[in-house]
């Protein structure tokens, strides 16, 4: 069997990367949405939005079938929002909607978009997350 070579620049160059991409992660840099998100409750709840709507909402709308695989918040969490008001968006099922990778990967792009017109170095920090995979 091969080994690896552990010292190898290029991959300690791609293990740089990975650690300041999940440092990068939104879900990463607050502890509280880290929390929401890995909490029971809202795993149930997103894994019952995906059995429900199997497919993309915006590609079956379309006329495309396209199998779901993320559970997108309709409405963000805000900066001055309470903690209270954050668990009930992040619970609420009519925020909650599924799409395929694609469309996700859109929403988000989109959303890049705004902040970069608001904060360009912003944007080029999210950026990076759409990169990741």
């Amino acid at each position: 069997m091969p080994s690896i070579d552990r010292s190898d620049p290029y991959l300690d160059n791609l293990k740089r990367e990975s650690r300041e991409r999940h440092k990068a992660h939104p879900k990463t840099r607050n502890p509280l949405i880290s929390r929401m998100y890995s909490d029971k409750r809202y795993r149930t709840v997103r894994e019952d939005k995906l059995r429900i709507n199997l497919l993309c909402e915006r590609c079956e709308a379309a006329g495309r079938y396209v199998p779901a695989v993320h559970v997108h918040h309709r409405v963000k969490f805000s900066e001055g929002m309470s903690e209270l008001e954050k668990w009930r968006l992040l619970m609420d099922y009519r925020n909650l909607e599924s799409l395929c990778r694609k469309c996700h990967e859109a929403e988000h792009r989109h959303d890049s978009a705004i902040v970069a017109r608001e904060d360009p170095n912003r944007a080029v920090h999210e950026d990076l997350l759409h990169f990741r995979r």
